[in-house]
């Protein structure tokens, strides 16, 4: 999948801009961060693991969101995700661990990720025991929605079970958010917009 060029400055979405809104009235909130943790008891090979969320990040140009202000109107841009290196905390030695591991990744949740930084996204793997991890999963809402995810846990898997040989299932190409941008600019301006404002109205 083609990333979009990181110079092409897009305006943001109608639905997206509901969330700017939000953003620039009420800063540094967490309303909306994304995701949670997820245990996973047993056998985990970390550096696939670690390579199957860097593959997904390489491959959708969303998670190189950035969203500001060019002559004061908001828009976004995407560029890519180099190299990104998924932070792991060894927790196994703690008397502790798994309180003190969610705790921790309650405290992360609790930050906000602001619209302006890049990456809008937070992930780590902690081990709490031999085998034994919990990965925290903190996403902001306008790179993603509850489907979208649901997708990007399910392209996780699958690319964790080809690179580690479990299985040969391949992920279908999807199109890229930037190709919706234009076609939602122009039903803006379309009559059958206007027609389904009044029909609303």
């Amino acid at each position: 999948m083609k990333a979009s060029n990181v110079h092409t400055v897009f305006p943001l979405t109608h639905f997206l801009t509901s969330f700017w809104l939000v953003e620039a009235l009420f800063e540094n909130n967490t309303l909306y961060n994304l995701g949670g943790y997820y245990e996973i008891k047993g056998e985990l090979h970390i550096a696939a693991f670690t390579e199957a969320i860097r593959k997904v990040i390489g491959e959708h140009e969303i998670f190189g969101a950035k969203i500001e202000k060019v002559e004061g109107v908001p828009t976004q841009q995407f560029a890519p995700v180099v190299n990104y290196e998924m932070p792991y905390y060894d927790y196994a030695d703690q008397l502790e661990a798994r309180a003190n591991c969610i705790e921790k990744i309650k405290e992360d949740f609790a930050k906000p990720l602001v619209l302006s930084a890049s990456p809008l996204f937070d992930f780590a793997l902690y081990q709490v025991a031999e085998q034994h991890f919990f990965w925290s999963v903190k996403i902001h809402h306008i790179l993603l929605d509850g489907w979208g995810l649901s997708l990007f846990l399910e392209q996780v898997s699958t690319n964790y079970l080809q690179l580690t040989g479990a299985s040969k299932l391949s992920i279908p190409t999807l199109p890229t958010f930037s190709t919706y941008i234009p076609r939602e600019q122009a039903y803006l301006k379309s009559e059958q917009f206007e027609k389904d404002k009044a029909y609303w109205l």
